[in-house]
């Protein structure tokens, strides 16, 4: 995880790349295209674990997933 003055944290999770903004919009990027119904549970994993390790201070965080 890469942190930055204005508050935005960039990382790797999971071998996806994760924006978080504001300490409650985490940007998850889909660079493969893969269908969202199979992407969903890896979204599910990565929110839950910005969670708990802090990266985001509100329980209901906005994930934002982002295609090519």
């Amino acid at each position: 995880m890469r942190k930055n003055d204005n508050e935005i944290i960039e990382g790797t999770f999971f071998n996806i790349r994760v924006v978080v903004t504001q300490q409650k919009i985490i940007r998850i990027f889909n660079d493969k295209a893969v269908p969202f119904y199979d992407f969903k549970p890896t979204c599910d994993k990565i929110g839950r674990y910005l969670i708990d390790e802090g990266f985001v201070t509100t329980k209901t965080p906005r994930i934002e997933v982002k295609t090519p």
